[in-house]
């Protein structure tokens, strides 16, 4: 008489078994029926960068050893660097910074800050402002003075008055809205005292265009000692 052994097992188990009886290797990644399986590679990351006012990491998943923690987290800080870096830069390329023997020269037009003949902020404004905010606090702890222009219309005076208000909106507006050390900050007026272009042309006649070049506001990134 044989006696017959039945073997019941389910099939996902059925499955294990033969693998685990087998000559083949056990395989790297293994899950229940119905679950994801789980990786044994380790976990990559990824640098997002959206928006120049944002900078974030992919959260990892899974477990991680303390070393590999440590590792991720210099790796993490040195691509955050290289991503403000970047961003940094090609704000300055976008307002045509000018590199000069006293540090960065970005030059924001009359018309993109204030309305004619006044001081008073436009609400577009905040746009340009928002960006030379990140580029100032990129920059630490550097001297940051700002200057007002005019062209040669109307008093000396008056236009001295004028580009002083002027810089001191600017000042003000960045150091009440986006975190900038009031400290750093300096305003000036210069009035029509530093002209970049001709207010008239050689024959005598009124130069619009040279004009609109000379009212402006400059921002002076200043170098810091050992720059």
């Amino acid at each position: 008489m044989r006696t017959v052994f039945v073997l019941r097992a389910t099939l996902p188990a059925l499955v294990l078994l033969l693998v685990a009886c087998g000559n083949n290797p056990a395989p790297t990644t293994a899950s229940r029926s119905g679950e994801p399986a789980v990786s044994t590679q380790p976990i990559g990351r990824s640098l997002v960068a959206l928006d120049p006012s944002e900078v974030a990491l992919m959260s990892p998943t899974g477990s991680e050893t303390a070393a590999d923690s440590a590792g991720g987290s210099a790796t993490r800080s040195t691509q955050i660097a290289a991503s403000e870096t970047q961003v940094v830069n090609q704000i300055l390329s976008d307002f045509n910074a000018q590199r000069t023997a006293s540090g960065i020269v970005v030059t924001l037009p009359e018309d993109i800050l204030f309305d004619f003949d006044k001081a008073d902020l436009r609400p577009s404004a905040q746009v340009a402002l928002q960006k030379m905010a990140q580029v100032i606090n990129f920059y630490k702890n550097a001297p940051i003075e700002i200057s007002g222009h005019t062209d040669s219309k109307g008093a000396d005076g008056y236009n001295r008055s004028l580009s002083e208000r002027r810089a001191e909106a600017v000042r003000s507006y960045l150091a009440n809205n986006f975190s900038v050390t009031t400290g750093r900050l300096t305003a000036r007026g210069l009035g029509e005292g530093k002209p970049v272009a001709p207010n008239t042309k050689p024959d005598g006649s009124d130069d619009p265009a040279g004009r609109q070049k000379n009212r402006r506001v400059e921002i002076l990134i200043k170098n810091q000692p050992g720059q």
